[in-house]
C-alpha cells in the first residue's frame, strides 16, 4: 500500500508542475500561479515533471537509480518554486515528503551494495582444498555425530565450498520488547571459516533497521544503522566480536553439515546424544555442543557466548533449537530455529527465523534484493 501511495504522489506532484509550464506560454486560463514565469523557466517546469514521473515507473519496475532521479527532480523543483514561492511554496511539503523517502532509499542501496562488494570480495579468493581424508575423518567422530553425518548428507552430494540462503523471521531487543520481522541473506564459504549475513528488520511502518553481520579473514563485525543512515552499532575486530562471530559460524553448520567433516573442527564425546565442538580460525577458537535424538536427529547447539561488546561484556549461554527437516540438494537440515539467551533472570528468546531458499556452491549473489 506504501508503495503504491509513493507512485501516486510521485505522479500527482510531477503533474502539478504542468501549471508552470502552462503559465510561461499562456496556454489556457491560470489563476494558480499569479507570477510571470518565463519560457526557459517554463521548460524546466515540464522536465520536472517528466522527471517525477520518470522516478514513479522506474520505482514501480524496481529499477536502480530511481532514489537518484527523485532526489533531482525535488532539487529542481524545490528551485523553481523558491522563484515562484508566494504561489507555489506547498508544493515544498510534498518535495520534504518525497526527499525523505527517496535519501533513505538511496542510503538502503548502498548499504546493500557495500554488502555486495564485501559477498563478491569473500567469494572471489582461491578455493583452499582440505587434504583431511573424510573417511579417516568420520571413524574418528563421535558415534552420534557419525550417525547425524550419516543421516544428513546423501553418498553422492559433493562437498560443499560455498553456501547461500534467504531467511525470513522476527526478532526483539529485550525480553518484554515487541516482535520486529526481519528477511535477511547470508554468504558462506568453508574452506576457512566465513560468512556476511545482511538483514532488513522493520521495526515501525517506514522504521528499518539495516544489518549486516560479518566473518572473513578471521575478523567479526556487526554493523546496524537506523534507516540505513544512522550507525547505531559497529563492532569489529576485538577479542569477543571475533569469538562470537565464528561461534555463529559453527552453530549453522547445521545448513552444511558435511563441515562436521571438512573444516577444521574437533569433536568431543560428552555422553551418547552430545557431542562438543570446537572450531579454530586462525588464532581464534570457539566451542558449542551439538545435541541429537536417538536417531541422530539434530536438536540444537548451545555454547557460552559474548552477548554485547565491551569491557564489561560477559558470556551468557546461547541456544539454537532447530526443526522442520527437509532434503535440499542432498542434505537433510532444518528450516526453523528458534534462538534463545539462557540468563539468569531467564530465558530471553529474541529471534526465530526460517530459511527460504538455499543453494550449494553457487559463489554469485542474489539478484533480487530480499
Amino acid at each position: 500500500m506504501l508503495k503504491y501511495l509513493l507512485i501516486l504522489l510521485l505522479i500527482i506532484h510531477g503533474i502539478i508542475h504542468v501549471m508552470g509550464f502552462t503559465k510561461a506560454f499562456n496556454l489556457g486560463k491560470q489563476n494558480l500561479i499569479t507570477d510571470n514565469i518565463s519560457k526557459p523557466a517554463g521548460f524546466f517546469w515540464i522536465i520536472t515533471m517528466l522527471i517525477f514521473i520518470a522516478a514513479a515507473i522506474m520505482y514501480f519496475i524496481k529499477a536502480p537509480y530511481w532514489a537518484e532521479v527523485a532526489i533531482a527532480a525535488v532539487i529542481i523543483s524545490q528551485l523553481l518554486i523558491i522563484l515562484s514561492w508566494k504561489d507555489a511554496k506547498a508544493g515544498t511539503i510534498l518535495n520534504i515528503i518525497i526527499f525523505i523517502v527517496a535519501l533513505i532509499s538511496f542510503a538502503a542501496d548502498r548499504f546493500h551494495q557495500q554488502v555486495n562488494k564485501e559477498v563478491t570480495a569473500m567469494f572471489s579468493k582461491p578455493f583452499i582444498e582440505n587434504n583431511r581424508d573424510p573417511l579417516n575423518s568420520v571413524k574418528r567422530l563421535p558415534p552420534i555425530v557419525n550417525k547425524w553425518i550419516s543421516k544428513s548428507i546423501d553418498i553422492n552430494a559433493a562437498p560443499v565450498k560455498f553456501v547461500r540462503l534467504r531467511q525470513k523471521g522476527t526478532m526483539r531487543t529485550k525480553p518484554d520488547g515487541s516482535w520486529m520481522p526481519f528477511t535477511a541473506n547470508q554468504y558462506f564459504r568453508t574452506d576457512e571459516p566465513a560468512f556476511i549475513w545482511e538483514t532488513t528488520v522493520q521495526m515501525f511502518p517506514l522504521i528499518t533497521l539495516a544489518g549486516r553481520d560479518r566473518l572473513n579473514n578471521g575478523e567479526g563485525q556487526m554493523l546496524i544503522k537506523l534507516l540505513s543512515l544512522f550507525k547505531i552499532a559497529d563492532a569489529k575486530n576485538s577479542e569477543m566480536i571475533n569469538e562470537s562471530t565464528l561461534m555463529r559460524f559453527l552453530a549453522e553448520i547445521c545448513w552444511f553439515p558435511d563441515a562436521a567433516i571438512y573444516s577444521d573442527i574437533y569433536w568431543r564425546e560428552i555422553d551418547p546424544l552430545t557431542a562438543e565442538a570446537t572450531i579454530r580460525c586462525r588464532n581464534i577458537t570457539a566451542t558449542g555442543n551439538f545435541n541429537f535424538n536417538e536417531k541422530g536427529d539434530l536438536l540444537g547447539f548451545s555454547g557460552y557466548r559474548y552477548k554485547e561488546n565491551g569491557k564489561t561484556a560477559t558470556k551468557e549461554k546461547w541456544v539454537v533449537e532447530t526443526s522442520d527437516f527437509k532434503k535440499i540438494n542432498g542434505f537433510l537440515i532444518p528450516t526453523k530455529c528458534k534462538v534463545t539467551w539462557s540468563l539468569k533472570e531467564g530465558d530471553f528468546h529474541w529471534l526465530t527465523l526460517e530459511i527460504t531458499d538455499l543453494e550449494y556452491n553457487k559463489p554469485e549473489l542474489y539478484k533480487e534484493s530480499f
